[in-house]
C-alpha cells in the first residue's frame, strides 16, 4: 500500500480508515487467522508471563481469538483503560465478562487497583494500528496513548498486528512516535 504521497499524518489516517472499511468478509477473516498463526509462531510468545492487548472492534485486526487462546492456555491478559489526561493503564482480566462498553463502543476493564499492572518487565504488548511501515512505525487512532505508554515503559516488547495490504514503506511521523519491535502480518513477520 502506498500512502507516502499524503503529506500529513491526519491525511494518511483518513485515507487508511476509508481503505480499511472496504476490507471485510472472508478476506479479512482469512487474514486475521493467518496473523494469529504467525503471531503464535514467535518464540517470544511462549516465554511471556503477561500479554497486554487491545480488544478489537470493527475493522481492526482481530484480537478476540488471540485473547481467548491466552485464556485457554492460562496466560495472563491485561487490557488498556485510557484516562482523560492521555494516560493509559493496563488491568488484568480473567474473561470477557470483566469488560464494560464505553460510550465509544470500546470494551475496557473496570479499574481495580489489585488488577492494575505495575511491573512491565516481562510483558508483550499487542499494539493496534491502522497501518504500519517496514520500520515499525504506525498510524494509530490519533490519541497518542500507546506512544506515551511506550516512552515510560521501554522494557515492553511491542508487537504490531497489520494486514499485509496495509503495510507500507514509510509513514509520516513526528518526534513522539515510537516504533514497535516486531510487525506481524498475514504473510510476514518483520523484526525491526
Amino acid at each position: 500500500m502506498q500512502i507516502n504521497f499524503l503529506d500529513t499524518k491526519k491525511a494518511q489516517r483518513d485515507f487508511v480508515r476509508e481503505q480499511r472499511k472496504l476490507f471485510a468478509g472472508e478476506q479479512k477473516q482469512e487474514a486475521d487467522f493467518n496473523i494469529f498463526k504467525n503471531l503464535l509462531s514467535l518464540s517470544e510468545i511462549n516465554g511471556s508471563k503477561v500479554f497486554l492487548t487491545y480488544i478489537s472492534v470493527g475493522f481492526e485486526t482481530d484480537t478476540r481469538s488471540l485473547i481467548q487462546y491466552f485464556f485457554d492456555n492460562k496466560n495472563s491478559v491485561a487490557v488498556p483503560k485510557c484516562g482523560s489526561e492521555g494516560k493509559m493503564d493496563f488491568y488484568k482480566i480473567n474473561n470477557f465478562n470483566d469488560l464494560v462498553q464505553t460510550g465509544f463502543g470500546i470494551l475496557e476493564p473496570v479499574p481495580n487497583i489489585k488488577n492494575k499492572i505495575s511491573d512491565f518487565s516481562d510483558c508483550i504488548c499487542i499494539t493496534p494500528g491502522m497501518c504500519f511501515d517496514r520500520n515499525g512505525f504506525r498510524i494509530g487512532y490519533g490519541g497518542g496513548f500507546y506512544d506515551r505508554f511506550f516512552a515510560l515503559h521501554n522494557e515492553v516488547l511491542k508487537i504490531g498486528l497489520c494486514y499485509e495490504k496495509f503495510l507500507t514503506d514509510k509513514i509520516e511521523r513526528d518526534q513522539f512516535d515510537l516504533p514497535v519491535d516486531i510487525v506481524v502480518t498475514d504473510k510476514h513477520i518483520i523484526r525491526i
